[in-house]
This record gives structure tokens, sequence and C-alpha cells, in this order.
């Protein structure tokens, strides 16, 4: 179930929840590579590190002040964990003092989420589904005034996805690197109908792939598919 907005936006139609059934397939399958159990394994070592540089934080605090503010400090964490498994970015949000580029972003990510629960327009669209006609106006036009809470998150997004077009030689195994490279990859022939991620334990025999058939489709995501999932994946985290 998704809002109204979501559907009609020009950035939140585009990612994986609002996608039609065949272009979910294919953008599922581009996907499933970033959830595949050495990457878990690889993540589980990158979570470490951030809990760890938390409780560094904490205790650096402990020594400031008797009574900390862990909410804010646990916001920062996960910010951390979700750049640096999705994004593969460092950003140093932790041990920030407020005026970094990461702190901007996750300042945004909570005052525009805000605007969902208390902005007219979002309540008016949910409420009245009915008018989706001007709804998909408002939300979907190129110059559009109607700023909702989608547009200032892949605005802060923009910097970091730009970042890393223009270094193409990091070796890097994260999802938004999966989704750039299905952008230039556009050629490779993709099987849609390999959905799920198996176990490389798992050896599969290789008669058992010959009596399925293979769907041979274009791969690739527009550059607006990879805001919309980066936006949906920071979201969701």
């Amino acid at each position: 179930v998704v809002s109204v907005t979501s559907r009609h936006h020009r950035i939140s139609k585009m990612s994986l929840t609002n996608a039609p059934s065949e272009r979910w397939k294919e953008m599922r399958s581009l996907m499933t590579p970033a959830f595949k159990s050495s990457a878990m394994k690889c993540m589980i070592a990158l979570i470490e590190n951030c809990v760890e540089t938390f409780v560094e934080v904490i205790a650096a605090q402990q020594k400031e002040t008797s009574a900390l503010e862990m909410r804010h400090l646990f916001q920062k964490l996960s910010m951390d964990i979700i750049t640096r498994s999705a994004f593969g970015t460092e950003t140093g949000i932790q041990r920030s003092q407020g005026d970094s580029a990461a702190d901007t972003l996750l300042s945004s990510v909570q005052d525009r989420l805000a605007e969902y629960r208390r902005g007219w327009l979002m309540y008016f669209a949910n409420c009245f589904p009915e008018f989706h006609f001007l709804w998909k106006f408002l939300f979907s036009r190129d110059m559009n005034p109607v700023m909702v809470p989608t547009d200032y998150i892949k605005n802060n997004l923009a910097s970091i996805i730009e970042e890393r077009r223009a270094n193409k030689n990091a070796a890097r195994e994260d999802l938004l690197q999966l989704m750039l490279n299905a952008e230039e990859e556009a050629d490779c022939p993709i099987d849609v109908h390999q959905l799920t991620v198996p176990h490389e334990e798992e050896v599969v025999a290789q008669a058992s792939h010959e009596n399925i058939p293979v769907i041979r489709k274009r791969r690739f995501m527009t550059t607006m598919e990879i805001q919309s999932n980066a936006v949906m994946f920071l979201v969701a985290g």
C-alpha cells in the first residue's frame, strides 16, 4: 500500500515500490546482488565498526555531561550505517559537531518526513484520492513549484550520486554502485526471473538450468530510478 503522493510524484513513482510488474521484475533483479550472503557478511564488519565508533562517542560525551540525548546519537548511528552500507560513503557523522553534509542530510530527512504528517497538501491528497488527476498534475510536472519531502531528500543525495559517477575507478559493491553499473551497462542481458538470492554454499546442478527459460532484456536503470530508489532505501532505514 502506497500513498497517493508516492504513486504520482515524478520521483517516487519510479521506485521499486511503485514500479509496474515487468519493470519491477527487472529492477529487483538488478538489486538482488546487493543482498547476497557474501554482501551481508561484509556488512557485519561494517556495522561493528559503526557501533565501535558509537560507543567511543558515548564514552567521550559522558566525560563532559552526565545526561545524554540518546535518540540523537542513535539517529546518527543509523545514518552512518545506511550511508556506508547502501551508498559506500563514510560521512563521519557520528563524530561531527552538526556542521557536516551528512548532518544536513539527516536534518533534511527528519524535517521533510515530518511534513508527511503535518503538511496540508499530503493530508488532502491521501484523504481524497478521487481527485487523482489534480494530484498527478501537481506532483508530476518537471518544473514543479510544489516541493514534497522526496524532493528535498533527493537534492541532498544528488551530490553523493554525482561523486560516485565521477570516481568510477574505485571498486565498490554497495547498492548504489549496482544501480549505477546498471545505468551504464545498458547492453548486458539479464534473467528477469532470477528474483531470489541463493546461498553461495548451495550447489545447483547445471542440468536444472537447461529447462528454465531465460528472457533477455536490456539491463539499465534511469537516473530518475536511481535517485528514487536511493531515497527509498534512505527513508526506509
